[in-house]
């Protein structure tokens, strides 16, 4: 088994992850905007095409933030850190987002 393969596919999605919600919002207003004039592409191929989750998208609402957003930046903010260090466990990345000035609690 060659783990070159792996390997490419791991930071293909580490790569994927740590996309700025900026660049990603910009996608999504981009693919309603090619919806709404009808140029033949659905919304499903285009998000396929920009690799971005199609439930994101249909979750995508423009506008202003909504209650979750800090729930989201947080969510975001913990993968990054597992992302970055792999062999951190809960406490451990409890730690280190409490040193990235991250309010945390251990649950969450």
């Amino acid at each position: 088994m060659s783990t070159h393969g792996s390997l490419a596919i791991a930071l293909r999605r580490s790569v994927y992850a740590m996309r700025p919600l900026r660049l990603i919002f910009a996608v999504f207003r981009k693919v309603k905007e090619e919806v709404m004039a009808d140029r033949g592409l659905t919304a499903e191929r285009m998000v396929t095409l920009a690799r971005v989750s199609r439930a994101s998208y249909y979750r995508f609402e423009e506008g202003g933030k909504s209650g979750s957003d800090f729930d989201t930046e947080l969510r975001d903010a913990i993968q990054r850190v597992a992302l970055e260090w792999s062999s951190y466990g809960r406490q451990r990345l409890t730690q280190e987002l409490r040193r990235r000035n991250w309010t945390v609690n251990p649950k969450r």
